[in-house]
């Protein structure tokens, strides 16, 4: 029997698309446009995934959720959280309260589709024709006080099929690699509040960040600086403004080091991390 999906979002547009894909994908789905009409459809069907809109015309996909975790019979149903809302207390919230996943949009069909067949233990699935393959399925923090850099670098890596979790101070970071597994973090050296460098050695300590590539972003390059970024466990410092061009590929190497440097500590279990070589130690690269 196909697993069953209800998608709750106001535009017509989001709920036609997820649809075909995800029927593509083999669900049954089932789609309505509010609250209240996801209220009333959970009491007289069976669904496995929920895919919920944060923001709906009358109210909040937040309430659809702690509904859906309230109520026993309804609890086992999984959700999935879809919005363009980049308020991170909204995410946060969504998270703790039981939420699996939480999507931005603009979104990949392709990634959702996967995402929810991984959730089944569903045999893999390629995607729709257009599903981007090269660099998909990674899961980004960017951490920055300027929202143009912020956006203009989330666009970048957005074109190469990642998904992009936005945040515009550290401490905001911090929360979310609380409840957030990330698969590389770029974060501004220089930010309000909680700098680069101090958020960089926090995350560092944090299981689910210790061992993601880190790029701490920078205008200018002191000596001092650099040192104080490889201490805190950088792995690169990247130039503002970079060439944004360029971020796809630098992610692409931070990612391809990372696993290197996982597999050759892994071939020598009994090895140090003084005994690894220079490399594998998180040496810091200099980027234009």
């Amino acid at each position: 029997m196909k697993p069953r999906v209800l998608i709750v979002d106001d535009s017509i547009t989001v709920r036609m698309d997820l649809r075909a894909v995800l029927s593509m994908a083999g669900f049954g789905v089932t789609s309505c446009p509010s609250c209240e009409s996801a209220l009333a459809v959970l009491k007289v069907q069976a669904f496995d995934l929920a895919i919920l809109d944060v923001l709906l015309p009358d109210g909040s996909g937040i309430d659809v959720l702690t509904e859906i975790k309230q109520t026993p019979e309804l609890r086992s149903i999984r959700v999935f959280m879809l919005s363009t809302e980049a308020e991170v207390r909204s995410r946060l919230l969504g998270l703790r309260l039981g939420a699996d996943l939480y999507v931005g949009k603009p979104y990949d069909r392709g990634y959702v589709a996967r995402m929810a067949r991984e959730l089944f233990k569903m045999s893999d699935y390629s995607g729709p024709p257009d599903s981007r393959r090269s660099l998909s399925n990674r899961k980004i923090l960017v951490v920055d006080d300027s929202p143009t850099f912020r956006e203009a670098l989330a666009l970048v890596l957005r074109q190469g099929g990642n998904q992009v979790v936005l945040a515009t101070c550290g401490e905001d970071a911090l929360a979310l690699a609380a409840v957030e597994r990330f698969d590389a973090l770029f974060v501004d050296l220089i930010m309000p509040g909680l700098g680069g460098i101090e958020t960089c050695r926090r995350l560092r300590a944090m299981p689910g960040t210790a061992h993601a590539p880190i790029a701490l972003m920078t205008s200018s390059v002191e000596a001092h600086k650099a040192a104080e970024a490889t201490a805190a466990g950088a792995d690169e410092l990247l130039l503002k403004p970079a060439n944004l061009g360029q971020i796809t590929e630098r992610l692409r190497g931070l990612l391809l080091k990372k696993q290197r440097e996982h597999a050759q500590i892994h071939a020598e279990p009994g090895a140090r991390s003084d005994e690894l070589p220079s490399a594998a130690r998180g040496s810091l690269l200099y980027r234009q």
